[in-house]
């Protein structure tokens, strides 16, 4: 990770940056989405678990994570690697109710 980055997630007041843990569902239980930008997936376990805690999640459009979201129904599909696209799938969690629940 890009030092600038990786100091940018311990500073900054609205992420909270646990480390590895080995129980998730607390902080599952305190977040409104998953957000999974990932470009290399195998079968992703977290967006299962996110699933299962009935987060909406937003997955890169990648094996593994296209066949557990459902575009519309259980979350958001973003092309990989494209930050706009992924900016707008949260805004559209946030902006619309319907989509969110």
């Amino acid at each position: 990770m890009h030092p600038q980055t990786l100091a940018l997630i311990q500073q900054h007041p609205n992420i909270l940056s646990v480390g590895f843990q080995k129980d998730v569902r607390p902080y599952f239980a305190i977040s409104h989405a998953l957000a999974f930008p990932s470009y290399r997936e195998g079968f992703p376990n977290v967006v299962m678990q996110a699933g299962a805690m009935e987060l909406p999640c937003i997955v890169s459009n990648i094996n593994g994570c296209n066949e557990i979201v459902v575009e519309g129904e259980n979350g958001l599909i973003v092309p990989t690697k494209d930050e706009e696209a992924l900016y707008q799938a949260m805004c559209r969690l946030i902006n619309e109710e319907g989509l969110y629940k």
